[in-house]
């Protein structure tokens, strides 16, 4: 939605609106009075002509000067159709930016940011949905947490495990051992039968990839440490061809609260997103902020990491860069929204210099198990697509 221009006397904004319908061309008409008590024009009303497609603006400008050079112009003598009358003017006392609840007309014909949800956006509410299900319904139990040993395995239904950033090789050793033998028995290596304890000391002697954290602790801890992470081996399942695995981490999560926080993101968000930017350019969106925050993340922390979040955060800066930059485009967020966020993630990466620093000093061994990598990169890669011409609203 842009500003075309404004009208001294609205009686000629109602005749240039009728002629903009008989045209085809959808639009807004917003009269407004004046309140500065020290102007000379005091209580005029002014209306204001807003064009809805960004594409119809240049059309609607070239008639808009035309019309203001001669009102009068046989051109623009145009009628209602039988049944339809006269624009209705409703006065407001500040100026829309642009106006976020247009009012109908009959003789315009309104777009704004659709109230519902679009075919992809339902598609990965849907997604998550059902793999949500799928995995708490197949997800294994375990009495007791198994001793030097990591709880992926032990935890992770067979949908996540097939679906997470990276399941490395180390862990299908402990897979094993526990189809033969039952969970319960892992978690007490020495009392399985040799066969067992082949399979957990494989665990044990195989590297795998945890996320360079761990080396940054080390090194911190002594300098003189070697970056003994970086010589495992990564990208495991992904070196195999399942490539499906950059993005599929975030259509999982963790408990209902994990889920219905970002869904409930998912619908505000991905609804005005993808009726802003078309289908193509929406997909692509969620590609490029799903697989650069889900690679940032494993790179910090490893393969145990899930959920939609970083996406979420590169969709709000995004629409607020987008906001900034072209507010005719008609998204709506509020900037409170932006603080909030821009806050929980600041709060949880403070958490985790603490943790840090704690971990340092030896003091603990706590890690704060947020993807808090994932957010602020997500939202690095909101804030550059959303300065990108080609992110623009569709033409």
């Amino acid at each position: 939605m842009r500003l075309v221009g404004t009208f001294k006397d609205p009686h000629l904004g109602q005749k240039f609106s009728v002629f903009l319908n008989s045209k085809g061309i959808h639009h807004q008409i917003d009269a407004q009075s004046n309140q500065d008590w020290g102007s000379d024009d005091y209580g005029t009303v002014h209306c204001h002509l807003w064009v809805i497609e960004e594409e119809q603006y240049l059309t609607t400008l070239q008639w808009f000067d035309k019309f203001e050079s001669d009102p009068f112009d046989p051109v623009f003598n145009v009628k209602l159709p039988a049944g339809h009358s006269e624009v209705n003017l409703s006065q407001s006392q500040s100026p829309p930016s642009p106006p976020k609840t247009p009012r109908p007309s009959t003789s315009a014909k309104i777009q704004t940011v659709s109230s519902e949800i679009g075919k992809v956006t339902s598609a990965v509410l849907a997604l998550c949905i059902l793999l949500f299900v799928l995995s708490s319904l197949t997800r294994p139990g375990l009495g007791k947490a198994p001793d030097n040993l990591p709880l992926t395995p032990f935890l992770t239904s067979p949908v996540n495990k097939a679906l997470m950033y990276d399941y490395p090789q180390a862990y299908e050793y402990l897979d094993k051992a526990i189809d033969m033998f039952g969970a319960e028995a892992v978690t007490n290596p020495s009392q399985l039968p040799l066969e067992g304890r082949k399979l957990v000391k494989a665990y044990l002697t195989t590297p795998y990839w945890t996320g360079i954290y761990s080396d940054f602790v080390t090194h911190f801890r002594d300098p003189s440490a070697s970056w003994e992470n970086l010589e495992v081996p990564m990208f495991e399942k992904i070196r195999e061809g399942q490539v499906w695995r950059f993005l599929s981490p975030c259509f999982l999560h963790y408990d209902i609260f994990h889920i219905l926080f970002n869904m409930m993101w998912l619908i505000v968000l991905g609804r005005q997103m993808e009726k802003q930017l078309g289908v193509t350019k929406y997909i692509l969106f969620i590609l490029i902020a799903g697989i650069v925050s889900n690679t940032a993340q494993y790179l910090m922390s490893g393969p145990n990491f899930i959920g939609y979040s970083g996406v979420i955060c590169g969709m709000i800066v995004f629409i607020w860069m987008r906001q900034k930059l072209a507010p005719w485009e008609g998204y709506q967020l509020h900037s409170s929204t932006m603080l909030f966020i821009t806050a929980f993630v600041l709060v949880v990466l403070g958490i985790q210099v603490v943790s840090f620093m704690l971990e340092v000093s030896g003091l603990s061994g706590f890690s704060v198990g947020i993807a808090n990598t994932a957010h602020i990169i997500g939202g690095l890669v909101g804030y550059i697509l959303g300065t990108r011409k080609y992110f623009s609203w569709k033409s």
